[in-house]
């Protein structure tokens, strides 16, 4: 970026320090970490930020240490002590969305803080949408995992551009041994089945809108394969379920397991009636061991241990990098991503950008990103009360 691009911006604002999630090599380094995304935070008991528009709490995106930042330019009007901790509603309707910026001056005297009983699901009534892993809201998790971070100035090392939410589409990975996927996997497509079924029992009368402009005679033999298709996923949890049950969690399915699930997911979308794995390059199964694989990637040791070698060092070294784009990160201060219309980038500071990112389990909205924004007097201040958030879906 040249000295004649932004003008009027501070140089120190002009260059983000990227926030790359950390690799798992050293496990003091990952258990002692003091920023984050996602994660609990370190404050005081009685701080959770609730939504001024619901009165229910905010989720916690990310922690970060001000002791941790790099020393340069963009550190000068930052205390050198303490964290940042950064909460927004993740029910994106708008693209102004209640957040709340929480200084610690002494982060060390507070545990980690879990979210408050009323807390809502990750995004919020929209979690259906993004959540493939509960039947109800109550199934669904209050916080995103715990990723730790680390501050690079360059974008040397992270790897290269995601090419899709799933891990093994369009993969990289030569010969992935789908026998090796565990059997949590298989749990993930039984609980998709059961959610699929639970909304086809409860909404009988649902009609997709794509359904509207249908003769009666098109409505009913589409009716009738839905129907043929739900009681293939009767069938499929009657079949698994006990299997699921029965077998240990985190253990390999085994390839003769593994290829009867392939077999048995073929079919396995209903007309527009639910939302199920899948997508384009990639099976449910697939899909399914994705996200099975990002929760022992962060899980205790013993389950990051069990990751197939290939598959840890495909994940640690390739996927470093955050979202499909490849100019778009995690970053403190720099000129964000694309929200030229909501910031002044002359009397605006960006604090914080999240962004999509499919190792983090992060979709806002469609692959698009949240950023937080506090104006350079403000910011002087230390009035962290001042910052705003915006999202944007591409």
């Amino acid at each position: 970026m040249s000295d004649d691009d932004f003008p009027g911006v501070p140089s120190a604002h002009k260059e983000p320090l990227i926030l790359a999630r950390m690799k798992r090599d050293n496990e003091n380094a990952w258990s002692s970490a003091t920023s984050w995304l996602g994660g609990l935070p370190q404050i005081a008991p009685d701080q959770w930020p609730r939504s001024p528009n619901t009165n229910l709490p905010l989720h916690h995106l990310a922690q970060i240490s001000l002791a941790a930042l790099p020393e340069g330019p963009w550190t000068e009007t930052l205390p050198r002590a303490g964290n940042l901790n950064f909460f927004a509603e993740t029910d994106l309707q708008d693209d102004d969305i209640a957040s709340k910026v929480i200084f610690t001056p002494e982060p060390s005297t507070y545990d980690h803080l879990s979210p408050p009983a009323d807390c809502p699901p990750i995004f919020g009534a929209d979690w259906f949408y993004y959540v493939f892993d509960a039947v109800t809201a109550d199934d669904v998790a209050r916080q995103f995992r715990r990723w730790p971070i680390e501050f690079l100035m360059e974008e040397s090392g992270l790897g290269s551009k995601p090419s899709s939410v799933h891990l093994f589409s369009h993969t990289r990975i030569e010969d992935v041994d789908i026998g090796q996927f565990p059997w949590d996997a298989a749990r993930r497509l039984v609980v998709d089945a059961e959610y699929v079924l639970s909304i086809h029992e409860k909404k009988r009368q649902y009609v997709p809108s794509t359904w509207n402009r249908d003769t009666e005679e098109e409505h009913d033999k589409k009716w009738s394969k839905a129907n043929k298709q739900i009681a293939g996923l009767r069938t499929f949890i009657s079949d698994w379920r006990p299997l699921v049950e029965a077998n240990d969690t985190w253990q390999p399915l085994g390839t003769e397991n593994a290829d009867l699930l392939e077999q048995a997911t073929k079919e396995f979308v209903p007309i527009d009636v639910c939302r199920l794995r899948h997508g384009s390059g990639t099976t449910p199964l697939r899909a399914a061991a994705s996200d099975s694989f990002r929760d022992m990637l962060v899980g205790p040791r013993s389950l990051y241990d069990q990751i197939p070698v290939y598959i840890r060092e495909y994940l640690e070294n390739d996927r470093r990098r955050t979202g499909w784009s490849p100019r778009t990160h995690h970053q403190v201060f720099g000129i964000g991503e694309g929200i030229h219309g909501h910031g002044d980038y002359v009397s605006d500071a960006i604090l914080l950008q999240v962004v999509s990112d499919d190792m983090m389990s992060w979709l806002w909205g469609d692959a698009g990103y949240i950023q937080f924004w506090i104006r350079r007097n403000e910011l002087a201040k230390g009035n962290w009360g001042a910052a705003t958030a915006l999202f944007q879906g591409h």
